[in-house]
């Protein structure tokens, strides 16, 4: 493991903290590099929890009180699949199971009544994540059984095209195959959990054919481009997420690992761009300032303008020619699920491939 890999998690130890806020028992919205925090984030409070647990269950010191904040995150009510999902994930983990069967039922309930071009690959990812921790976690006879069919359902929804990449959405809508790069990472994440914890290579094969498909489409200094098209290429690089880099990725690619695919590789090429490999020569962590800068962007009104030109293109020729075409500028905020999510990638890893 590279000396950058080893310490991402205790820097993100570090810089939660900073973004909490202990008036109401929940994590800020966002961080700037003054230290100043922006709202209050329910979602991004129960990533950071499902991180902390994990450092916490692999012998780590963490700087919270993890039933406290269980307690005061889970009083919050959810209504929409990804928030249900976290949930479920969360009380599977800290071993609240009449919580998660509950949770369980309605989270599939919620996936039933989505429309479906509301239903994006993050959800379903998301979802399928959270039931697999169930299934591990858990006792319940029919966890098995709901994870498989939302499984058999995000294969038939959102697998299968002819690049590997996934769809976005289930159809109905310009964006299906237009995929950002959070439903690679997250039906990724959750195929792979599946076959890793149920045995069956279905999904972790279908994982594996989409992480070789981002790879050819990995900008040259290690970057992950955000918008894709499902027919093969890309439609728009910016912005380039930090979390991607050291976050999300790494979550799929680790499991990939896991289940014996060839994924390390793509996790250290990520890791060199976090580093100051990347287009601005800029080393993306900031340990004075403790934060994590979250990503290299257009310049505004630039931004927007570009995206839509790219995505008309995109949908009548197939093609995106300015998709890498301009500056980027530095985006200087912080988010704390960012740091969580490092947590869920790395925390207790004990490999030597990166």
């Amino acid at each position: 493991m590279s000396e950058l890999a080893r310490s991402l998690v205790p820097f993100s130890l570090q810089i939660l903290p900073t973004m909490y806020r202990a008036d109401v028992g929940l994590f800020c919205e966002a961080r700037d590099r003054e230290g100043n925090q922006v709202g209050t984030s329910m979602r991004y409070t129960l990533m950071c929890l499902i991180g902390l647990r994990r450092a916490a269950d692999a012998g780590i010191a963490v700087p919270f009180d993890l039933e406290e904040l269980y307690d005061r995150a889970m009083a919050r009510p959810a209504e929409s699949i990804t928030d249900t999902a976290l949930r479920l994930w969360v009380s599977s983990l800290f071993g609240r199971f009449e919580a998660g069967r509950e949770l369980s039922v309605l989270l599939e309930q919620r996936i039933d009544n989505t429309p479906s071009d509301q239903r994006t690959g993050m959800h379903m990812g998301l979802a399928l994540a959270a039931l697999v921790a169930f299934g591990e976690h858990g006792r319940d006879p029919d966890a098995a059984g709901r994870a498989g069919r939302i499984r058999d359902r995000v294969i038939a929804e959102h697998g299968r095209s002819e690049s590997g990449l996934f769809f976005h959405t289930p159809g109905g809508t310009l964006r299906r195959t237009l995929p950002n790069f959070a439903t690679q990472a997250y039906l990724m994440h959750g195929l792979a959990r599946h076959t890793q914890w149920s045995g069956d290579a279905t999904g972790g094969d279908l994982a594996w054919g989409c992480a070789v498909a981002l790879s050819e489409l990995q900008r040259d200094d290690g970057g992950w481009p955000w918008i894709y098209r499902t027919s093969g290429g890309v439609v728009e690089d910016f912005e380039v997420y930090s979390v991607h880099q050291d976050g999300m990725a790494p979550m799929a690619f680790h499991v990939l690992v896991d289940i014996g695919k060839d994924a390390a590789p793509l996790v250290e090429r990520g890791l060199a761009w976090l580093a100051g490999d990347n287009q601005l020569g800029i080393d993306m962590i900031d340990r004075d300032r403790m934060l994590i800068y979250r990503s290299l962007r257009r310049p505004r009104p630039v931004d927007r303008i570009m995206l839509a030109v790219n995505t008309a293109s995109a949908s009548v020729s197939g093609r995106a020619p300015l998709h890498a075409v301009g500056s980027a500028r530095l985006n200087t905020t912080c988010r704390p699920y960012h740091a969580g999510w490092i947590l869920e990638a790395w925390a207790g890893r004990k490999t030597d491939a990166v």
